[in-house]
């Protein structure tokens, strides 16, 4: 048997990214077969990571919620990250209800968000332009519209 191809390697490689950072069990299985590993011996590294605490979906998704929290975005951006990252999608409801933001906080997410671009968006001097550019700004980063309407209203230029 090829060394390279072995569980042993297979898991190997896989502690290897785990310590790198945390990774979805699906996504670490796609690393592992890019990398070549057969599907019994990928099947062997996340059944064993699984087991010994080193992967698990509901904790990295947990986290990685709270990460995009921290980074300003909003609930509609943080379903589509985790989508993304092919967790099913039990997990990510759990992680959703888990790490779920009470309006007001995610309105105070999006005011901290939105003071970030305030000053760039004082050179547009056409206040529809202004606050269609800031309502972008805001929808591109996962901001439902009823939370940037009210987050307009900590800002005079743009209510």
């Amino acid at each position: 048997m090829n060394f390279e191809n072995s569980p042993e390697a297979a898991m190997q490689f896989a502690v290897k990214l785990l310590a790198a950072r945390a990774h979805g069990s699906k996504e670490l299985a796609d690393k592992l077969y890019k990398k070549g590993f057969s599907s019994a011996n990928v099947r062997h590294a996340i059944e064993e990571s699984t087991r010994l605490g080193y992967l698990d979906d509901a904790s990295f998704a947990s986290m990685y919620v709270n990460e995009l929290k921290m980074r300003g975005k909003g609930r509609l951006f943080i379903r589509h990250a985790l989508s993304k990252k092919r967790l099913d999608k039990e997990t990510v409801g759990e992680a959703m209800e888990n790490c779920a933001s009470d309006p007001e906080e995610e309105l105070a997410t999006a005011i901290e968000t939105l003071r970030s671009k305030v000053r760039s968006l004082a050179r547009e001097s056409d206040r529809q332009k202004r606050r269609a550019k800031a309502f972008r700004f805001l929808a591109s980063r996962g901001f439902a519209p009823d939370i940037i309407w009210k987050a307009f209203a900590s800002y005079p230029e743009l209510a």
